[in-house]
Formats: structure tokens, sequence, C-alpha cells
């Protein structure tokens, strides 16, 4: 009963009965959406509190919040949200220990490593419970969009950069220059998602390019300040996790639920989640782990430095 309506039509009357039928699924008005689309009474005797409801007149607005969440969700997709729940909290739990428990002063890598992992356990909380989700029919295809991964992303992005930055030893002007350039990547990302091709794709581009500069910066960063920091090798994994990571992310988008609906509503969640758990939950225990969070001596940094500049000559 949770196996989600899917019409197969042809012509211009088509793409209207996809849009108000395509994805619905046995919730409880399921009876009332199909008569609606259809424009007649339907029953759906297998469907629990379903009741039918009379075809809606020519020119009518149609009733609103026929399909709700999570109850609309397949169990793969609830899986999924639980499971980067679940990994979060993990990834959170860990750098809570390593950066709160030692008896010294607060690393503000590792304190930015922490609220990343919090803030996307509560945001992968608001998904599965269906916070924040919005099915849409205004496009071609029906379309569902989680708006509290946006959220997420819009506060976790400049807080992953900024501990690049830090990490990195880079000056302020290079800093506020990464995390302005995420900020722009995910805010064009959400405004494309809220709209109708073709418009959407032109958002797409735009994040795109902000994304490109994000890319420039960091590895400007690096070559400026990270070949001259103890945390060399650290600020390079976090770069490459940047750079192969987050170059998925317009992917997905634009064969997702966001873009061309390719992607099935399972599989972009899926991914999605996978990412997720390596762009924020690997990218922390990088940063826990590194020097900079560790809190070695001058002189400790000094040798390992001389040792590194020593290796690299080598």
């Amino acid at each position: 009963l949770k196996i989600p309506v899917k019409v197969k039509c042809e012509g211009e009357k088509c793409q209207e009965l996809k849009s108000k039928a395509n994805g619905l699924v046995c919730n409880g008005r399921l009876a009332a959406s199909l008569s609606d689309a259809l424009g007649t009474t339907v029953r759906t005797p297998e469907c629990p509190s379903d009741s039918p409801s009379p075809s809606s007149p020519p020119g009518s607005k149609r009733p609103t919040g026929r399909i709700t969440f999570p109850d609309a969700f397949p169990n793969s997709v609830r899986h999924w949200l639980i499971i980067g729940l679940l990994i979060m909290a993990l990834g959170a739990a860990i750098v809570f220990f390593f950066v709160f428990v030692p008896n010294k002063p607060l690393p503000m890598p590792g304190v930015l490593a922490f609220m990343v992992c919090a803030v996307a356990m509560c945001s992968y909380y608001c998904m599965w419970a269906g916070v924040g989700v919005q099915f849409k029919t205004s496009d071609v295809t029906p379309r569902v969009i989680f708006f509290a991964k946006y959220v997420d992303w819009v506060l976790t992005v400049p807080m992953l950069l900024f501990s690049v930055g830090l990490v990195a030893g880079a000056d302020s002007s290079m800093i506020l220059a990464l995390v302005g350039n995420g900020i722009l990547f995910v805010v064009c990302g959400f405004v494309g998602s809220s709209l109708v091709a073709p418009y959407k794709y032109f958002w797409w581009v735009v994040g795109v390019m902000f994304y490109c500069i994000v890319i420039l910066l960091l590895f400007r960063t690096y070559r400026s300040h990270g070949l001259l920091s103890i945390n060399q090798r650290t600020v390079r994994t976090l770069i490459l996790i940047i750079l192969m990571a987050w170059s998925l992310y317009p992917i997905i988008w634009v064969t997702g639920s966001e873009g061309t609906g390719a992607l099935g509503l399972s599989q972009e969640v899926a991914l999605t989640t996978l990412l997720d758990c390596v762009t924020k939950v690997v990218f922390s225990l990088v940063v826990v782990t590194s020097p900079a969070t560790l809190g070695l001596s001058k002189k400790e940094e000094e040798e390992q430095s001389l040792q590194q500049q020593y290796s690299s000559v080598v």
C-alpha cells in the first residue's frame, strides 16, 4: 500500500495528470487525491481510512495537504534518513570527546567540527520526522524537496570552510571570501529548488560558479599558507574531501528532485546521506585529530614543520 502511484500516458493533458497523481500513496487521502486528479469519484477499498470525495468543479482550486510526511516516505527513504541521523550523532559524540573532555582551552576548529555534526544531526531528525519537507507539483514532474537540508548546509558549509581557514592559518580576508562564496553556493541551490524549469537551472549554474570560486580560493589558501603550516597534511586532506565530495552535490541536485528527477527519491537520499557522512563526520574527525586541534607545543610544531619540509625536499 506504500507503493506510489505512477502515471504512464502521452499528450498535453497527461502532464497535468502526472503532476497531480504521480507519487501519491495510501495515506488516508489517496481516494480524494485521485478523485481530484481524474475529475470523477474514485474509491480505494484497499486503503484504510480512505474516503472518496466528489470531483472538483472546473477551475476550482485543488485541495492542499494531500500528501503528508513522513507517512508518504518509502521505507528506504526513512531508513537512510535514520542512518544519517545515527551517524551524525555518533560523529558529534566522538568529536565532543576529543574537544570538550580534555582539560585544556577549547580549540576553535574542534568546536566548529562539533557544531557541524550537531547541526547535521538535527537536520536529519527534521527530515526523518517530515519537518521542512514539501511535495511540489508545480514543475513538469512532482518533486519532494527537503528544505531542512538547505538550513543545514547554510549553517555547516561556512563552518567547514572556516575550519579549513583556521587549520591552514589563513588571514581573515581569505576566510571571509571562502565563507561568503560558500554561503552563496548553498543559497543558489535553495532558490533553484523553489523554482521550476528553466529558471531553476540558471540558479544551478550560478551556484556551480560560486563553488568553483571556493575551490580556487582553497587552492590559493593551500599554496599561501598550507605549505608552510604544521597542518600541511591535514589541510591537503580537507581540501581533497571538499574537492571530491562537494563536486557530487551539484550532480545529485541536477539529476534529483530539484532538477530533472532522473534519480529516484531513495537513490537521491542515499547518495546525499553518504556524501554528508564524508563531508561532515569524516571531515570533522580529520580536523579534531590535526595538530591545530590537539594543541601541540611551539617546539613540537617547529620540529614537525622542519620534518615535513625535509621530507618534501627529499
